[in-house]
């Protein structure tokens, strides 16, 4: 999956890849990136993004939104 993250946005500042967004920069990215990055990419979804994160994230919307 390949998404495009601005550097504009403050809660992205601790993202790896930002402001790729032409397919030649994403290609370049992709061959270029070194094992540290890839590494830091990897822990930042983890961080953020993982299903225990979601699940947790859904579960306090519903009961903000449900009441109970």
């Amino acid at each position: 999956m390949i998404a495009y993250v601005s550097s504009r946005y403050p809660e992205y500042h601790d993202f790896p890849l930002r402001d790729v967004n032409t397919a030649d920069k994403i290609l370049e990215t992709i061959e270029k990136t070194s094992h540290k990055l890839w590494k830091a990419e990897y822990g930042y979804l983890k961080k953020y993004h993982s299903p225990e994160k979601v699940v947790k994230r859904i579960y306090e919307l519903y009961f903000e939104l449900c009441g109970s």
